[in-house]
């Protein structure tokens, strides 16, 4: 009789399954931080539009009581309010918005601060 000789690929299912498992988990990351982005977007974009909505709501007496209500929400809503202008009747603001998920805070952590989502907003009269 032979003896029992290993094989030349005796092994190769470990390291092909170990591969695909850090594939799924890299996958699972860049899923996860890319719908933190497109969340932090859209909530940018809620804001901007809730805060000119306020500013608006405010324009009677000036335009500093406008852009003082519209900084008010955005704060209240986590966002920060980056330009504030009355352009005729109308209010346009820009708001930016910060990723809150689990990557975000560790970009933090490491490089200090992280992507912002920034929208433009206007609110007004109907033409």
């Amino acid at each position: 009789m032979t003896p029992c000789r290993p094989r030349a690929d005796d092994g190769a299912a470990t390291i092909v399954a170990i591969a695909l498992a850090g594939v799924l988990v890299v996958g699972v990351l860049v899923g996860a931080t890319v719908v933190d982005l497109v969340a932090a977007r859209q909530r940018a974009a809620d804001t901007a539009d809730l805060a000119a909505l306020a500013g608006v709501s405010a324009v009677l007496p000036s335009e500093r009581d406008a852009c003082e209500a519209a900084a008010w929400v955005a704060e209240a809503d986590g966002a920060r309010l980056r330009a504030c202008a009355l352009v005729g009747s109308d209010v346009r603001v820009t708001v930016s918005c910060a990723p809150r998920g689990a990557w975000a805070r560790w970009w933090r952590a490491v490089f200090g601060d992280s992507p912002e989502s920034t929208v433009t907003a206007r609110a007004g009269r109907r033409r």
